[in-house]
């Protein structure tokens, strides 16, 4: 579930939008997904292996809520179809039909095997002749001229002399199999309280980047919790020696070396932590544990 709060910090007005999402499991079922209407596209070599939000390959769409457009615009069609088979690419068409109010605007068929990526289709068509109207667009997929699947989506054509877009900021990704999203993985799976399984997404983040101190607290936490204390010590050791070393590092330490038994080693991880980052309570308990043992 997609959940946004939009709140204004003037007034203190907010609005909330809920919206269910669902990510297909099986390719092999045939579905085609909504459309996009895009006002704008740009090709973008240079992001191929980045995610962005509404970049296919190595197009970026641009698009609104409010589907307007004018007539000296393009008109940037964008749509998936999953779970084509070979024999639908090979002898399947798609129709496109623009439907002014009740009536067919304009329509053409097009064979799937036209287009060089049978996955994402893109199609582009020029608005100079269509008046002002509110329009929609049926896309279909015929297979011997028989109905297969069918999307549509409105829109609009304005004969405003001027009207804006909106700015738009849109924050690129790491590719795919970067290990962050394993990392982001592995943390939500622990706040969950599903350690085991977080820690093979902890594993497998830092053993992609083993010099990160961020994946190897997170796979030290993972440890610590299920009682391996040998391997969250060997995890952080190798980091004791950085300049700036986080509050949780120290505190790992500690715990791992008394859990084992190795009182003098954990007492001198806890001095680090208090020289470093004060005194409480937590050290304070935990060097009196030390020194009873």
């Amino acid at each position: 579930r997609f959940s946004v709060i939009v709140k204004n910090e003037v007034s203190k007005e907010f609005t909330t939008l809920e919206k269910d999402i669902i990510i297909p499991e099986d390719d092999s079922t045939l579905k085609m997904s909504s459309l996009v209407l895009g006002y704008k596209l740009d090709h973008v070599p240079s992001k191929a292996n980045k995610l962005a939000p509404f970049k296919i390959d190595l197009d970026q769409i641009y698009h609104q809520p409010k589907k307007i457009f004018h007539p000296q615009d393009k008109l940037f069609l964008v749509y998936q179809i999953l779970g084509l088979t070979f024999d639908l690419e090979k002898r399947g068409k798609l129709k496109f039909e623009f439907i002014k109010g009740d009536e067919q605007f304009l329509s053409l068929t097009k064979k799937v095997n036209e287009y060089r990526d049978r996955f994402n289709f893109i199609e582009v068509f020029s608005l100079q002749s269509f008046p002002p109207d509110y329009y929609r667009i049926q896309v279909t997929l015929l297979d011997d001229d028989h109905e297969v699947l069918s999307e549509e989506e409105r829109f609009e054509i304005t004969s405003a002399s001027i009207f804006p877009r909106p700015w738009v900021r849109s924050k690129t990704l790491s590719p795919p199999d970067d290990p962050v999203y394993s990392f982001i993985l592995g943390r939500q799976l622990f706040s969950k309280g599903e350690i085991d399984k977080a820690r093979v997404k902890f594993e497998t983040a830092y053993h992609k980047r083993p010099d990160s101190l961020d994946y190897a607290l997170g796979l030290a936490r993972a440890y610590f919790a299920l009682k391996n204390y040998a391997k969250t010590k060997q995890i952080l050791l190798s980091f004791k020696n950085l300049d700036e070393i986080p509050y949780q590092v120290y505190l790992l330490l500690g715990k791992s070396h008394q859990a084992l038994g190795e009182f003098d080693q954990a007492v001198s991880f806890y001095n680090e932590a208090i020289s470093h980052f004060g005194i409480n309570i937590y050290l304070l308990n935990s060097l009196g544990e030390c020194y009873y043992r």
